[in-house]
């Protein structure tokens, strides 16, 4: 929505007219004629029903007025009498009715011509008029621009002009830029200001009242300070006549506009509060009479120290504990104040005094000149004037102002038996030096003139403090800080780490300061967070319940303020959510804080998409973060993809984008399965336009890992149909960018990027293409021979290598394996293994060498020799390729010599990222012989957990199936045949009934099968154990046991079933999984979020359970659903004896 503000004035000699002095033109005699005037009118109207009539009298009036009238012009000198004959004099009570007549007429037929308004609910509103002053309403930049025009024409008749200076424009919203600083409108350029003080109050672009409040503050404090000496302080006014005055004076100030406020509930307590801490005690005081009042008064002075730490309100806390006479009270409260305000600079030296004023008075009390004291009062005495010594010692560690050395060594000399110490008086020197360092930083926030001087005057102090002073000083000066500036969240943030990281353990120091930072400032969410960590770090065990509670409250606290930023709400959610993540112990029972977490992950989706829409969760952290949870942890990546097909996918266009994508993908590659996994790269590559080579090199590598000849192929295909269309559309993109004469700060990547080719000769780079290997090929450049197989024998002695020899080559691919120790490199090409070794010159061989061959394309003869200051020269292309495909042996690139190979081949998986490829040799072979492993790795070189074992012979294969999930360094190993379409891949187990095999549930997590085996194996001879784990090894508390045969397996059942293995209580069934697919089929499906064909929900509201927004006396209560209404349960058939029974009662 746009605001144009137009002030309209009249012409050069009328605006003169209106700077002349009303006293000259309207006196209060022609004043008092109009009044006479007007009321004769009225009657006549009254009498004679002539409304028509009576209005050309009552203009004729006022011209009558307006006649014959001279006027002086005073501004530096007098001038000389001139007459008036249009317009309307300032002062005059009727201009602004006069001039409303006027801009009605003129708005009405600048809102037809122009169409102009803006609608607020079923409102339309189109302008504003106050006397000259009017404000027109637009939805568009162009229909204001038709408006501004057509005021302008209509406005001319009545001799009205528009001031293009005084004419500003305001945008609510993102409709422009923020480098557009103008707007162009009849010829003029209108400047856009993102606030506009209109009738006396400030309206920003926000549409928010909060600068308003906090300006009306500002002013408001400044209206106090300047009668602070001549009224408040004044001794001859009453308290009456004070509180008379603030309410005439400061109060209207400070509520000016108050009625066009939009308000929180921060904003009302910071108004409410206004300077009225230490005026409430002190009325409260004057009634205080009994037990009850004190307490009361009490807790106000409790709740003022915890809010702000003023040395004043310290100062009345103490000496108003005196006044009750509880010395221990009195002195508690005494070492608080020393502690909280002890260490100001400016004003601690009052709570000092005022601390030793009260043990000084105690000491006296105790003294009594000419009695002999007993022997108590003496032990009294002392350690009442010990407590004064160590106060004093206390004081001189502290640098203060208006506190001299000498004068405080003389007074403390008077407790002391003889001169004071002399390491007191090192530590008062010591004091007065830092005090000198100090200094300069106190004047400099004295002369702060506004808040942005005092917060870098504040910074600099902290710092300078922080490198010189102990963490108790540095705290005191934060706490004046946030009382000169409670508005900013910057130093509250700021403190709030300081005592996290300064005072670790201390929960009391901690939690109070993130309690009144989210308290003053509750729309930051670095606060949120903070509150939430802190509340976490110093949970107490067994209280968790009251501290989750706490923790909600501090999110609700901050979702309830009126957030403007949606990256606000959502790193409030995902401090909560991460917080939900850490109650869960996946090694213990957690069904219920599994669903806590995933509905409060479903309530802020849907609060950040209802309230902020698309600019709500940008980056979609917390739909990503709910999707690792489930696929990670749960193991759930069915819920994990309909999160992101559902869900973030179909968010601020996430897929366009190709990390987005490759994020998708990664997950489904480490839990999911290679089926999905090559759907999503196809995709991925259909979608994504920026960012198409990042997905293809991807999916390039997922298949040169798992895929096989025809899926290379596939690849191949999609890929370079792909980049066809890709290329040709940013070719397209860069010609209608340079058509258009785009500036370059403006170019978008396509175009600089036919800039760089245009400067490399204007070549196009064509698309590599991937051959069945993986590897690059350039149809133009010469192709690396394919090493030479070895023969069998030669694999066979490869398998016994040493480990030296196997460290050093585990990474390497069959083919590098059966490479034979040298080729020749072919002629005109560079040798790399002499250039490991130091050689780098570069020799084509003769003529007499080649043969008379001729060389193959690419050879360009000897290599020129670089300069000593030149660049490297650029590789060739066939050096590149060498090159990449030695890269790509290092990864454990499967290739396939033949199928006999195959046949041998097992697919290991589930390894332990640390296992080597030395251990799983060492792990299988008992097999048989082996003739390779490779381990599949990443790019960095390191171990994705699967590889393919090669055998020598078939039977060692077979063999080796029967290993499956036996354990390997604490994880159960995985073994299949080498399938990669799956062909053969089918559930190994048996899925009907079995009488012969038991199924156990309840298991302790700790037994392993050898626990479960001395259990069951005293009531009958066990074939097998299957003991059911998850991917990490861990129990899942199931496991299979086989028997010979079915009688035994059934007394085992009738014995074991219901029994207690430790604290757990055990279930042992006769195994049977169709009967619970069966259970799973009959039962009611549950909807994960996400679900396509799942029903629409209604809408949850803002948080879902968590507050509403809807006023007590409009909510409706819920309807109690009869019990008919539920499911009803199988009747059973009564007899003739139970009619009989029911019928006597």
């Amino acid at each position: 929505m746009n605001r144009g503000d137009e002030e309209e004035e009249m012409d050069t000699a009328e605006a003169s007219a209106s700077d002349s002095d009303s006293d000259d033109v309207l006196d209060e005699e022609r004043q008092k004629e109009l009044w006479t005037r007007v009321k004769e009118l009225r009657k006549q109207v009254e009498e004679n029903s002539m409304y028509y009539d009576g209005h050309i009298s009552l203009i004729a009036t006022l011209r009558e007025l307006f006649e014959l009238e001279e006027a002086r012009k005073a501004r530096e000198k007098m001038s000389e009498v001139y007459p008036l004959t249009p317009g309307v004099r300032q002062g005059c009570v009727l201009a602004p009715s006069l001039f409303n007549a006027c801009m009605d007429w003129v708005l009405d037929k600048v809102v037809d011509q122009s169409d102009c308004g803006a609608s607020v609910g079923n409102t339309k509103i189109t302008d504003l008029v106050f006397a000259d002053d009017a404000v027109i309403f637009a939805e568009s930049l162009e229909v204001l621009v038709m408006a501004l025009e057509a005021l302008l024409e209509e406005a001319k008749p009545l001799g009205l002009e528009v001031s293009w200076l005084k004419t500003k424009v305001q945008v609510f919203g993102d409709l422009l830029d923020e480098a557009v600083q103008s707007v162009h409108a009849c010829g003029e350029d209108i400047e856009i200001l993102e606030s506009f003080t209109y009738l006396g109050s400030a309206v920003h672009n926000d549409g928010g009242s909060r600068q308003e409040v906090l300006r009306r503050i500002g002013i408001a404090h400044g209206v106090m300070d300047s009668l602070s000496g001549s009224i408040w302080r004044c001794r001859y006014l009453c308290r009456r006549t004070k509180i008379r005055i603030f309410k005439s004076l400061v109060i209207p100030v400070l509520l000016y506009g108050c009625e066009t406020w939009t308000l929180n509930s921060d904003l009302k307590r910071r108004i409410n509060a206004f300077e009225l801490w230490l005026d409430w005690i002190r009325d409260e005081q004057k009634v205080c009479t009994t037990d009850e009042e004190r307490q009361y008064v009490v807790g106000l002075f409790k709740r003022a120290v915890q809010d702000y730490t003023g040395v004043q309100v310290w100062v009345e806390y103490v000496m108003f504990m005196l006044g009750g006479g509880d010395m221990e009270a009195t002195r508690q409260v005494g070492d608080g104040a020393l502690t909280a305000a002890g260490t100001h600079v400016a004003e601690g030296v009052l709570v000092w005094q005022v601390v030793l004023l009260v043990e000084k008075q105690v000491y006296s009390g105790l003294q009594r000149p000419g009695a002999v004291l007993s022997e108590q009062e003496t032990v009294n005495l002392e350690k009442q004037l010990h407590r004064i010594q160590s106060l004093y010692r206390r004081q001189m560690r502290v640098p203060l102002m208006n506190c001299d050395p000498d004068a405080l060594q003389e007074e403390a000399s008077e407790y002391f038996e003889e001169d004071i110490e002399a390491h007191m008086k090192e530590d008062i020197k010591k004091a007065h030096q830092r005090l000198k360092d100090k200094i300069p930083f106190e004047e400099e926030l004295l002369k702060s003139q506004n808040e942005t001087d005092k917060l870098a005057a504040y910074r600099r102090y902290i710092a300078a403090t922080k490198e010189s002073d102990n963490p108790a000083a540095v705290q005191s000066l934060y706490e004046r800080a946030v009382l000169d500036l409670c508005l900013v969240p910057d130093l509250w943030e700021d403190y709030v780490t300081f005592v996290i990281h300064q005072f670790p353990g201390l929960d009391y120091v901690v939690l109070p300061v993130c309690e009144r930072s989210q308290r003053n400032c509750p729309w930051s969410s670095v606060l949120c967070e903070l509150h939430i960590t802190a509340l976490q770090m110093f949970a107490v065990e067994g209280e968790e319940k009251a501290t989750a509670a706490k923790i909600k409250t501090s999110l609700e606290k901050g979702l309830a303020c009126g957030l403007q930023v949606g990256g606000d709400a959502t790193r409030m959610w995902m401090a909560y959510l991460i917080f939900l993540r850490r109650q869960i112990k996946w090694d213990q029972p957690h069904q219920e804080q599994l669903n806590s977490f995933r509905e409060a992950a479903h309530q802020a989706i849907t609060m950040t998409d209802k309230y902020f829409g698309d600019e709500g969760d940008v980056e979609s952290r917390i739909p990503r973060f709910w999707s690792r949870i489930e696929a990670e942890f749960v193991l759930n990546c069915e819920r994990a993809r309909e999160i992101w097909n559902d869900i973030i996918m179909k968010k601020n266009n996430n897929f366009k984008k190709s990390d987005m994508w490759l994020e998708f993908i990664n997950i489904e590659r480490s839990f999911g399965s290679e089926k999905h996994c090559r759907k999503l790269f196809r995709r991925a590559l259909e979608r994504v336009w920026d960012g198409v080579e990042a997905i293809g090199l991807s999916y390039l590598h997922f298949e040169q890992e798992t895929g096989d000849l025809e899926s290379m192929e596939e690849f191949n295909k999609r890929y370079r149909d792909r980049m066809v269309i890709v290329n040709k559309k940013r070719g397209e993109d860069a010609a209608k960018f340079e058509a258009e004469g785009t500036p370059d700060i403006e170019k978008s990547r396509a175009t600089r990027q036919k800039q760089r080719n245009s400067k490399q000769g204007n070549k196009i780079v064509p698309v590599k293409e991937y051959n069945k290997n993986g590897t690059s090929q350039d149809s133009k450049s010469f192709k690396v021979p394919l090493p030479v197989s070895k023969s069998p024998k030669e694999k066979k002695g490869d398998a016994n290598m040493t480990s030296e020899s196997k460290q050093s080559s585990s990474s390497e691919s069959v083919m590098t394996q059966n490479a034979p120790k040298k080729i020749a490199p072919p002629p005109g090409f560079r040798d790399t293994a002499a250039m490991r070794d130091g050689n780098t010159e570069v020799k084509p061989a003769g003529a007499e060498g080649r043969g008379g061959v001729e060389p193959p394309p690419g050879f360009t003869g000897e290599a020129p020799q670089a300069s000593k200051g030149s660049k490297r020269p650029a590789e060739e292309p066939v050096e590149a390729q060498a090159k990449k495909m030695k890269v790509e042996k290092q990864y454990g690139v499967l290739t396939k010599d033949s199928p006999l190979d195959e046949m041998c081949t097992l697919f290991i998986s589930n390894l332990d990222f640390k296992t080597s490829e030395k251990d799983v040799i060492e792990f299988f072979k008992s097999c048989g012989e082996i003739v390779d492993f490779r381990l599949v790795k990443n790019y960095k070189c390191l171990s994705k957990g699967f590889g393919y074992l090669v055998f020598k012979e078939h039977e060692s294969a077979v063999k080796g199936l029967d290993m499956d999930r036996s354990p390997l360094n604490g994880r159960p190993v995985f073994v299949s045949p080498y399938d990669p379409e799956n062909h053969t891949h089918k559930f190994k187990y048996s899925t009907n009934l079995e009488k012969d095999k038991l199924f156990v549930s309840g298991l302790p997590l700790s037994m392993s099968e050898n626990d479960i085996k001395k259990a069951f194996e005293p009531l009958g001879e066990i074939k097998t154990i299957r003991l059911v784990t998850f991917r990490n090894g861990h129990s899942k508390g199931l496991c299979y046991i086989d028997y010979y045969d079915a009688e035994t397996a059934a007394k085992v059942q009738q014995a074991m079933h219901e029994t207690e293995i430790g604290d757990n209580t055990i279930s042992v069934l006769i195994s049977n999984p169709s009967m619970k697919n069966k259970n799973e089929i009959t039962a009611p499906k549950e909807h994960a979020l996400g679900a396509g064909n799942r029903p629409k929900k209604a809408d949850r509201g803002r948080g879902g359970g968590m507050f509403s927004l809807v006023p007590r006396a409009l909510m409706q209560q819920p309807a109690e659903v009869p019990e008919s209404a539920s499911p009803q349960k199988a009747v059973k058939k009564m007899s003739n004896d139970d009619f009989r029974s029911m019928l006597m009662k």
